[in-house]
């Protein structure tokens, strides 16, 4: 009875001390579901414990992950999430996410949000039947409209050339006739 009572005792000991496991990802399936983590001396294609089904957070290569080890088991272990290192760290206080490829979130104490997509890339925002934007925007770069353009308010700017192949600064009209007002304006003059 003593023997057994002991044994038990052992067995509850290497399951606690095996429910957490600190492993490093190898790499990762095309996929992300699955990364092959090293443990020790053991490899193992583990998932990640994501807050949805369908969501996940790619892992850099080696990175460091946390396990959780249902009865200190790796058979069933699930990655819990990355291990900040010192040398990872941004001097800040913000929340910083990295997106593989170069890019990253940052979301400061201001309320400020900055999407870095990386050089190159290229940036889609999707929405059902309409998109809202609201405050002040700046388009840094060369920007080409697909589709109908409606402005509710004054349009201004530099340097505007011409609209439906009529120079906005050196267009012409017909005479008048006094009555009318003027003609609309001629094509050319550009």
């Amino acid at each position: 009875m003593m023997m057994q009572l002991a044994e038990e005792l052992g067995e509850i000991k290497r399951q606690v001390a095996n429910l957490l496991q600190i492993g490093t990802v190898i790499s990762s399936s095309d996929d992300s579901r699955y990364f092959k983590i090293k443990i020790g001396g053991i490899e193992k294609d583990l998932p990640q414990l994501s807050a949805q089904p369908k969501s996940r957070t790619p892992l850099p290569d080696d990175s460091r992950v946390l396990l959780i080890c249902p009865h200190g088991d790796l058979e069933n272990a699930l990655i819990l999430g990355a291990i900040s290192r010192p040398e990872d760290a941004e001097d800040t206080k913000d929340f910083f996410h990295v997106i593989p490829g170069g890019g990253s979130i940052r979301y400061d104490a201001e309320g400020n949000v900055t999407i870095n997509i990386g050089s190159g890339k290229k940036l889609t925002v999707t929405g059902g039947s309409e998109v809202v934007i609201k405050g002040a925007i700046t388009l840094d770069g060369n920007t080409t409209v697909q589709g109908k353009l409606t402005a509710e308010g004054e349009v201004t700017g530099q340097d505007l050339k011409t609209s439906s192949g009529v120079s906005l600064e050196n267009h012409t009209h017909s005479e008048s006739n006094g009555q009318a007002g003027t003609s609309p304006p001629k094509k050319g003059g550009v």
